[in-house]
């Protein structure tokens, strides 16, 4: 080989490294290039520009971490779970200690109702980072969920020490109390986190749930019916929901029952008035409450208007006939407006639906009698 050619070809080949280098360098800034559109369009909201730049980084550049993170948090900000898992997968698979991989991998496993694969990401939260609270409070959530209540309270009163300051550790704690049947603490967890953050709907929604629970609505003092006020104000604040409108009509109405049997006519008959408005509202926003017509049914039916009543109670039954108790109310009705006949069918129904049916365990002005004893009842009257 001419001597001339060799010195070329040598001089090629020793330029081929720097070659594939200046391409991989290039290749990287492109990477980077459309990382940074797509973080950008990240925090502007424009989740869609993001997944499209975060995917094309990777496409040039698999191997960084942090391309995986992003496109696995702007899916799951799109709600695209199980694609933001995968992202989120990779990530930690890459890079091991990125805690905030693990954190948001633990999220979106929570929301799919994974709670043994989200238990393992947050532990290892915990192990990464053991002196913040976020680990504790976030596998927390998951012990509610998968009913180890015990341990939803040691770990959220841990991080409840660590970040006082955290509204949402009271409001976890207080739901985790309120599964243990531990009413009055959850309900000084729930104030605790009002105390925090007063604005926030969920927490007053709760607290009511839990003075719900204790029965407030039947304390002599009005101004000790508490879970009233609560559901108002999560209201006020933005929850105007079917079920927090369902449940201001269910203190609404157990506090008529009370004032029924305290002999306070007057009230009663106000606050059974203040129910139908509430499970009109219920129905107005979901027409397929069945729940809300049959408690409807029972606001009429204590009201003595009784054809009302018999109409409510019939529409929860179209909308889900197998619900034992819709058909033992609407048998009461027909039983007290002296159609006998029509209460036998019902109550018969109650029998076939659920053999073990006893009473309604509704709280009510007048003790429920057993089904056994007022079937009998009706059929006398039929004979």
């Amino acid at each position: 080989m001419h001597k001339g050619c060799l010195q070329l070809l040598i001089a090629i080949f020793c330029m081929l490294p720097m070659v594939c280098l200046a391409e991989e360098e290039n290749i990287g800034k492109r990477a980077d290039s459309y990382f940074n559109e797509g973080y950008q369009a990240y925090f502007k909201n424009d989740v869609d520009n993001a997944i499209l730049n975060f995917s094309k980084a990777i496409e040039l550049n698999p191997t960084r971490s942090n391309y995986h993170l992003f496109l696995g948090k702007a899916f799951q900000k799109k709600g695209i779970l199980p694609k933001a898992t995968d992202e989120l997968k990779f990530a930690v698979e890459i890079e091991p200690d990125l805690v905030e991989a693990h954190i948001k991998l633990g999220d979106c496993l929570y929301s799919q109702g994974l709670w043994s694969d989200a238990e393992k990401a947050f532990l290892k939260v915990i192990k990464l980072k053991p002196d913040d609270f976020e680990g504790y409070y976030k596998i927390g959530q998951v012990y509610i969920k998968n009913k180890r209540v015990d341990e939803a309270v040691a770990n959220l009163l841990k991080a409840k020490d660590m970040n006082p300051e955290e509204p949402n550790i009271p409001f976890y704690l207080g739901q985790a109390y309120l599964e243990k049947d531990e009413i009055f603490l959850a309900i000084s967890e729930f104030g605790n986190a009002i105390k925090i953050e007063s604005n926030n709907p969920y927490y007053y929604y709760w607290r009511g749930n839990a003075y719900f629970a204790s029965g407030d609505y039947r304390d002599p003092n009005d101004y000790y019916w508490r879970s009233v006020d609560d559901y108002q104000k999560a209201i006020e604040f933005g929850l105007a929901t079917p079920y927090v409108y369902f449940m201001y009509g269910n203190t609404i109405l157990n506090r008529a029952f009370y004032c029924t049997t305290a002999n306070r006519k007057e009230d009663s008959l106000d606050l059974l008035e203040r129910g139908i408005v509430k499970y009109k509202k219920v129905i107005e926003l979901e027409p397929k409450a069945s729940n809300a017509y049959n408690n409807l049914g029972l606001a009429y039916f204590y009201l003595g208007r009784l054809d009302e009543s018999i109409t409510a109670y019939k529409t929860a039954i179209d909308l889900e006939p197998v619900i034992a108790f819709f058909h033992d109310n609407l048998g009461d009705a027909y039983y007290k407006k002296a159609q006998f006949k029509e209460s036998v069918t019902e109550w018969n129904l109650v029998k076939e639906l659920d053999p073990n049916y006893i009473m309604s365990q509704i709280y009510a002005p007048v003790p429920p009698r057993p089904i056994k004893q007022k079937l009998r009842e009706a059929k006398r009257r039929v004979e």
